[in-house]
């Protein structure tokens, strides 16, 4: 979008001049002398700017009296200071400043500010570095298959047939294949490197995480008495699994700060897994009219808490009895 070229070189650089794209992303970077310097669209200018709005010379930045200054040419949608867009004729630089022209935007800093630390590349240090690794694909598919073959043969009441529970497989399969394959393609748009095998192996290991956190949190809920609160925490366990996915694959596809990373993993979970799940949950166990059954079945030998008798569940119906037959009185 933006061509410029800084003629008049001189040994001492006072400042930098950055050219912003409308995200606040810097696109380039140019040293400035503190010598008259013309920024426009026309090609006679030091920075030239692409940008429709902005005229063919809108702005100069210059040093009088050693100050530094941005003064407005006489463009015809004016120049501004700041976010908040305030509009100047000449304003005093500072280290930070931002410049609007046009829909372009400028911002200076100077020569001896200070830069923020270098970023630690995931992808060469700690564990995420491991990811990369070919055993470690192996590794993650081989969980993965075990998950989806052992999930399938829970599901399926029927004696187990290994034709019907490949079909049950290929589905999540070929899921966990696009699921790879869209974080891949986003990490190719951002950083030009898809590391295809690393969020495959991200995807192979969150499904059996899944897996094996669904079932300890049956086994824990099922042994402590807590079959009321099992939907909800399948719930808090897939929310947790799954920001933890995400957040591996924004580590490799993006550069943004892991803070943020955090932050966009939490919500795309909760958005994606978390509130059709809670909307669920709700209805069938407060809102819904219509009976809900979820067997637990497990050896009797792994309940530790005391379960409910049969005398506890017919009082228990004898209680509904009589307020479903109060609430149907005039």
């Amino acid at each position: 979008m933006t061509e410029s070229g800084v003629q008049g070189a001189h040994p001492v650089v006072v400042g930098v001049i950055e050219m912003l794209n409308r995200s606040g992303q810097v696109t380039q970077r140019e040293p400035w002398n503190g010598s008259a310097l013309r920024v426009g669209r026309a090609y006679d200018n030091d920075i030239v700017i692409n940008d429709p709005y902005v005229c063919p010379h809108h702005l100069e930045l210059l040093t009088e009296s050693g100050c530094m200054l941005v003064r407005d040419l006489g463009s015809v949608n004016g120049t501004y200071a700041g976010k908040k867009r305030n509009p100047v004729t000449t304003m005093a630089l500072q280290d930070g400043s931002i410049i609007q022209l046009g829909h372009s935007q400028l911002r200076f800093h100077l020569a001896s500010g200070e830069v923020a630390a270098a970023w630690k590349d995931p992808t060469r240090q700690g564990l995420l570095s491991w990811l990369g690794k070919p055993w470690i694909l192996l590794l993650a598919s081989l969980v993965a298959l075990v998950a989806l073959a052992a999930d399938a043969a829970l599901d399926n009441p029927e004696q187990l047939q290994l034709l019907t529970m490949s079909s049950d497989m290929l589905y999540p399969l070929i899921a966990v294949l696009i699921w790879a394959g869209f974080w891949a393609l986003l990490n190719r748009v951002l950083t030009h490197q898809a590391n295809f095998p690393v969020h495959l192996a991200i995807a192979c290991l969150g499904v059996g995480v899944l897996f094996f956190v669904a079932q300890l949190v049956s086994m824990v809920s099922f042994a402590l008495g807590l079959d009321a609160w099992l939907p909800w925490l399948r719930l808090l366990g897939r929310v947790a699994i799954l920001t933890v996915v995400i957040y591996a694959h924004l580590r490799y596809a993006t550069v943004v700060s892991m803070s943020h990373q955090f932050v966009i993993a939490v919500l795309a979970s909760v958005v994606m897994f978390g509130t059709p799940e809670i909307s669920s949950v709700i209805e069938r166990n407060e809102f819904s009219s219509l009976p809900y059954l979820e067997p637990l079945l497990r050896p009797p030998g792994y309940r530790f808490a005391r379960g409910e008798t049969v005398d506890d569940f017919l009082e228990q119906a004898q209680l509904l009895r009589e307020k479903a037959d109060r609430d149907v009185r005039p």
